[in-house]
């Protein structure tokens, strides 16, 4: 078995675990590529968590607003209701079309 596959398969970094004069080009590409997969799999776990809790508050803004509680709330800044519905509204908006576009550039598997 040669040194790269052993390092990744013990979990190493075969970059950090061998000096880099004795690395050949391929193999830092390769702890490259597996540097660049690992940090797009984080990526896409944190996208699919955001998309998760945006359906949640909205789902729960929904109910809030079918509710007709709203009068009740005192929201900041000095808005009134309609203000802060809408506010919350634009970043729904801004969150969903951020996903989109990453969705079309970065498609999931």
């Amino acid at each position: 078995m040669d040194d790269s596959r052993q390092s990744r398969e013990s979990g190493r970094d075969p970059i950090e675990s061998t000096s880099s004069a004795a690395i050949s080009p391929r193999e830092a590409e390769r702890a490259s590529l597996k540097t660049l997969r690992d940090h797009v799999a984080r990526a896409v776990e944190e996208i699919v968590r955001l998309r998760a809790q945006n359906k949640s508050l909205a789902r729960r803004l929904a109910e809030f607003e079918a509710s007709g509680s709203g009068s009740t709330i005192v929201p900041d800044e000095g808005l009134d209701v309609n203000e802060l519905k809408s506010k919350i509204a634009s970043f729904v908006s801004s969150i969903d079309a951020y996903l989109a576009e990453t969705d079309r550039v970065n498609p999931t598997p």
